[in-house]
């Protein structure tokens, strides 16, 4: 009697395998565009945070806003190396007392969908899918 697997029970392994990659592969790869995207969500909401602050020290009003989908900020077109698309209904003005007057910055990050929202008065930025 010999010891060993057959052809057929290989096969059997190999076809379960292969069925177990095809459903879980296509589930990775959404699940890390996913995370990239969400990545580059919060270096925009880190823009945003970075741009109040400065305001705030250097005593500094600030005006962001999209227009074509493309950032601006005080009138200036702002070159982002990563694939945003962006929308403000409003302008988003960080004045240099520390305050705003808040508003949304709706963002489409390969097609994965997130929501800046500045509150008035205080200035307070917080990130939302969606």
């Amino acid at each position: 009697m010999r010891k060993g697997f057959t052809l057929i029970e290989m096969l059997i392994v190999v076809a379960i395998i292969a069925i177990l990659f095809s459903v879980v592969a296509p589930m990775s790869i959404n699940m890390y565009r996913s995370y990239m995207a969400s990545q580059i969500a919060e270096k925009m909401l880190i823009l945003l945070s970075k741009i109040r602050r400065h305001s705030f020290l250097y005593s500094v009003e600030y005006e962001v806003y999209c227009k074509k989908g493309e950032l601006y900020i005080n009138d200036k077109k702002i070159k982002l190396k990563d694939k945003i698309v962006c929308e403000t209904d409003k302008p988003i003005i960080f004045y240099n007392n520390g305050t705003s007057s808040g508003g949304k910055m709706k963002l489409n990050i390969a097609s994965f969908k997130y929501t800046l929202k500045v509150s008035h008065p205080f200035g307070a930025i917080s990130l939302e899918n969606g």
